[in-house]
């Protein structure tokens, strides 16, 4: 990673599984890096974090370039390679399985003793010493509890990301997200309510404003929210919520086509218009949108919505939209305290949705 400043951010790396497998450090030129290692032998998708230097998710803020090289020579005694010819060597699918049960053996025993090694080169004072675990440091976390310098280096090496995230969203949501709305409202000369009051954002991105407020300051605080913190609240509650994996990726993939068509058409179209054929080809959509959308050439943006389509049509084909479409992100304002709620269809999507089953591939 290059930046103006590389002191102000810090590059974490992450297996396909949430396990930490690299922190990157400063080369002496001004710049952070670090090196895939050669015994992963059981990923081959990476989750970059940048952080800023106080281990908080990026905010966007400044400018940094993050460069990615391949050797050419192959370390042929490293896990990753002996695990690739120990595969293609093999007879049958029994072999093959104990090959795969060998090595991911290997791969957790690296990561493993790659976290105590990381452990060992922390300062002495930045060592943890204590008797919580990784899981109940992280439930102090969502409690909205400040974790010490040592509590935090601990759990950034040991935490799983999923995990880590979560409880970190929890943290901002209790202790920082108030300030931040309470900071718009005063800059906009708008009223915050003083008494208890509710924000609840559904699938399609519509925000509602309930409490003992009048109507105009609904108005005044519901546009608000929605120029300054409408996906922000929405990633942070979703990111949160006590839901399967399934649930997520389908109301969060709602949410993210119906945004990206809305802004992308001026609120002229919605995931409604959109018909996909058994060919997996999209239309509904403007011809220019579809073109892309169904092209082999499509930039990795349009191949996100394009699958996430696929997947939202699979689901709306089996089992229809209303339990998607009931979900909404909730979230309770009181004496200045934010905190999440469930709403009425939050726990309603179903678990054993399948997805492509009825697709093709683009032709």
């Amino acid at each position: 990673m290059e930046s103006k400043n590389s002191q102000a951010y810090n590059l974490v790396l992450y297996d396909l599984y949430g396990n930490q497998i690299g922190i990157a450090t400063d080369d002496g030129h001004g710049n952070k890096q670090l090196t895939v290692p050669n015994w992963d032998c059981v990923t081959s998708d990476y989750v970059i974090r940048v952080e800023n230097s106080n281990m908080t998710s990026d905010s966007g803020e400044g400018s940094y370039r993050i460069k990615i090289t391949e050797t050419k020579n192959r370390d042929t005694s490293s896990s990753n390679v002996q695990h690739s010819q120990e595969i293609a060597n093999a007879d049958n699918s029994e072999e093959k399985n104990a090959i795969k049960q060998k090595y991911e053996k290997t791969y957790q025993s690296e990561i493993d003793k790659l976290h105590q090694m990381q452990f060992e080169a922390l300062p002495e004072d930045e060592k943890y010493s204590g008797t919580d675990s990784v899981e109940e440091l992280l439930n102090k976390m969502k409690k909205g509890e400040q974790l010490s310098v040592s509590e935090m280096a601990y759990v950034k090496i040991f935490a799983n990301l999923s995990d880590y995230e979560r409880a970190e969203k929890s943290n901002y949501i209790k202790n920082d997200f108030y300030a931040e709305i309470e900071r718009i409202a005063n800059e906009k000369g708008i009223e915050l309510p003083d008494t208890s009051w509710k924000i609840e954002i559904d699938v399609s991105g519509t925000i509602t404003i309930n409490g003992d407020i009048t109507e105009e300051n609904k108005e005044q605080i519901k546009n608000m929210i929605s120029e300054n913190f409408a996906d922000d609240m929405w990633e942070k509650y979703i990111q949160t919520a006590d839901i399967s994996n399934t649930q997520y990726r389908l109301v969060n993939a709602y949410y993210e086509v119906e945004q990206f068509i809305q802004k992308a058409t001026n609120g002229q179209y919605s995931f409604d218009d959109i018909n996909v054929d058994d060919n997996g080809k999209i239309t509904g959509l403007p011809e220019k949108m579809c073109k892309i959308m169904n092209s082999q050439e499509a930039n990795a943006k349009y191949e996100e919505i394009r699958d996430n389509i696929y997947m939202l049509t699979d689901y709306k084909n089996q089992y229809g939209l209303e339990d998607i479409l009931a979900f909404k992100a909730g979230y309770n304002i009181s004496d200045s305290e934010v905190s999440t709620v469930g709403t009425s269809g939050n726990n309603s999507v179903m678990d054993n949705a399948g997805y492509y089953k009825n697709m093709k591939t683009i032709i």
